[in-house]
């Protein structure tokens, strides 16, 4: 490959990264703040981030490939790390989420109790005045 040609792909590949740092920062404040639809919306860009990257890379010669990752190796453990961080993130939030639905769950169960408590001794009250 030519000198501009891995020059455009350097290029290329650090715009996709820097986008990447960007989605991946607003995932993890759209995760913290339980925006779904969004977060939703940012894992697809970085999914399509991810083709183009491998794309990328993928039509390079290995030895420019190999270079390219050496090059880029830091910027990419700390995609790895914002990544990581989102995914414990994610996992907090689910974890928050089943708790609040077992407390949900069984507060509901607890009504249906007290319903049919109630509801047994109103009849029984009511047919003692008949």
């Amino acid at each position: 490959m030519s000198h501009p040609d891995l020059t455009q792909a350097r290029a290329a590949l650090l715009g996709h990264y820097e986008e990447w740092r960007s989605l991946s920062l607003s995932e993890g404040e759209a995760i913290r703040a339980g925006q779904w639809t969004q977060v939703e919306q940012l894992q697809a860009r970085k999914r399509q981030l991810q083709e183009f990257v491998a794309a990328g890379l993928g039509e390079l010669p290995l030895a420019e490939r190999d270079r390219l990752r050496a090059e880029f190796r830091l910027l990419v453990e700390e995609l790895l790390a914002l990544e990581a961080r989102n995914r414990e993130d994610l996992t907090r939030q689910r974890e928050q989420l089943a708790t609040r639905q077992r407390q949900t769950d069984q507060i509901a169960l607890r009504l249906r109790q007290l319903r049919q408590s109630y509801g047994l001794a109103s009849v029984t009250a009511w047919q003692s005045y008949s």
